[in-house]
């Protein structure tokens, strides 16, 4: 083993170690698609219909995450593809919009498929054996900055393969997201880096005096080979649907030859769309069709699809409400005639919202949708400070939009609100 996974190890063992106790918040989804894939490129491509199920779990112990991404993909006895990620992050406090954090990751597949060869490069084709089982570990760091409605993050990673012609893959990445009224704009480069073996058949000339015989002779070459990526799309929520486009760019070169000295450029181009539609708080039905690239640093191949799906969510999950429309406010509290309050918050994409406080006696109550994404509950609330939470769609009880969220004494999260 590398010594700076050991190292790593150490250091995520200490981590862990010094973390301090929390209650755990746990969650995940599964998905199920059926897809129409088409795989590499001619003369070796292959053409199947599967079915994708794919689990992950998220669990969160303050600033400790874990996650857990798998995925079956089978189309018959001799096509299918199975993998598994697990990755574990400690996140530091924010201070003034930037968070970091840092974590270990671990990763295997199995693919199995009729191709053994995958084809690389645009005009120049480039022939690479598919890898059918791998094992990667690697380290990542990142750090996200938020300012205003503008969003920037800075990551990277390095690790190890094991298994496949390819090893010692790193990289770095810088990305930018822009919310705007119903649309999120996101993009991102990406710079690679990685080494793979080659195993050449090579025959040297044996002359005697009446004759000459080749003999053959396997040789083992290594390159250095760089990648870079470019990725940009958009999000546009409609209510309980969305919409999402994405479209990439990928190139690099190819050391060829005995002595490495012969240099190819390749380029990738793909896109991407997916719409969502959202029929209960915790189940999404989609739609999706496009492409994806080759994985060089997995020896996986490129393709195109298109898929009908669903998504199956439970416990924690992340809320999708980036979008937040200007002119509604984001939590507030009227008198109306009699003295009695009303008060309206705003969740435009949730299918549920219930609202407790100690003016409920902590009993969660439901909230009545109103047109144009707000919510609302007529309440007899006497003038007052009190503290006060909601929950979107079954999720975890959290401080109102708009609020400053406080820590309480069960560990949750509330919001303090001053009546008059």
């Amino acid at each position: 083993m590398p010594r700076w996974i050991g190292v790593a190890a150490v250091a995520g063992a200490i981590a862990l170690g010094s973390a301090r106790p929390a209650r755990a918040q746990a969650g995940g989804w599964v998905d199920v698609d059926v897809a129409h894939v088409q795989t590499g490129r001619p003369p070796n491509r292959a053409s199947e219909i599967a079915i994708s199920v794919a689990p992950s779990l998220r669990a969160d112990w303050g600033r400790f995450s874990f996650a857990d991404d798998g995925s079956a993909t089978v189309s018959d006895a001799r096509h299918f593809f199975v993998q598994d990620a697990v990755a574990g992050t400690m996140r530091s406090r924010e201070w003034r919009g930037l968070v970091a954090e840092g974590g270990i990751g671990v990763s295997g597949l199995v693919y199995r498929t009729a191709n053994t060869i995958r084809t690389i490069g645009g005009n120049t084709e480039n022939v690479v054996p598919i890898a059918t089982g791998l094992v990667q570990a690697d380290v990542r760091g990142r750090a996200d900055l938020a300012v205003g409605r503008w969003g920037f993050y800075l990551s990277g990673s390095a690790g190890e393969n094991f298994g496949g012609t390819v090893h010692v893959p790193w990289g770095v990445e810088a990305g930018a997201t822009r919310e705007l009224r119903h649309l999120l704009l996101f993009a991102s480069m990406r710079a690679d880096r990685f080494r793979s073996t080659h195993q050449l058949q090579v025959y040297n000339l044996d002359a005697t005096s009446s004759s000459q015989v080749f003999n053959p002779e396997t040789r083992s070459v290594q390159r250095i080979d760089p990648m870079l990526t470019l990725e940009t799309g958009a999000t546009m929520a409609f209510g309980r649907a969305e919409l999402t486009g994405e479209m990439g760019a990928r190139q690099g070169t190819h050391d060829v030859g005995l002595t490495g000295t012969e240099v190819r450029s390749w380029s990738e181009l793909w896109f991407s769309a997916v719409a969502s539609y959202r029929v209960t708080p915790g189940t999404f039905i989609r739609a999706s069709v496009g492409g994806y690239p080759t994985d060089f640093i997995r020896q996986l191949p490129n393709g195109s699809y298109a898929s009908l799906g669903a998504r199956f969510e439970r416990g924690k999950r992340e809320q999708l409400d980036w979008y937040q429309p200007p002119e509604l406010p984001a939590f507030r509290v009227d008198t109306i005639a009699g003295g009695a309050r009303v008060i309206r918050l705003r969740a435009p994409r949730a299918l549920k919202v219930e609202l407790s406080a100690d003016f409920t006696d902590w009993t969660p109550l439901p909230m009545r949708a109103l047109k144009g994404g707000a919510w609302e509950l007529v309440l007899p609330i006497a003038a007052g400070t009190y503290r006060v939470s909601v929950r979107v769609d079954g999720g975890d009880w959290s401080a109102p939009p708009g609020l400053v969220p406080v820590a309480d004494e069960f560990n949750g999260e509330v919001a303090v609100v001053v009546i008059r």
